[in-house]
């Protein structure tokens, strides 16, 4: 373990992570976040460029949908810009 850092417990199973990691194809990859307090208003914008998929979340269901919208938003934008 020579020249690695420690791995700290920062609130996000491990099994969850471990078994997404095990599940994705070779070029893909997950973002874990872990917030204690946002604005919507504020993180949308910023997310919505990168495009994705909620997998999990502990917010409230239509705070879940409207980051799921933002994030297939920029997705069909890509998807349409290549079309063109």
């Amino acid at each position: 373990m020579r020249g690695r850092a420690p791995i700290t417990d920062i609130g996000i199973d491990d099994g969850f992570m471990r078994e997404l990691g095990e599940a994705f194809e070779p070029g893909t990859s997950a973002l874990f976040i872990l917030v204690r307090e946002a604005r919507l208003d504020k993180v949308l914008p910023e997310i919505s460029r990168y495009g994705g998929k909620v997998l999990r979340t502990s917010l409230p269901k239509e705070q879940e949908e409207k980051i799921q919208a933002a994030l297939m938003g920029e997705a069909r934008n890509q998807t349409m810009q290549r079309a063109a």
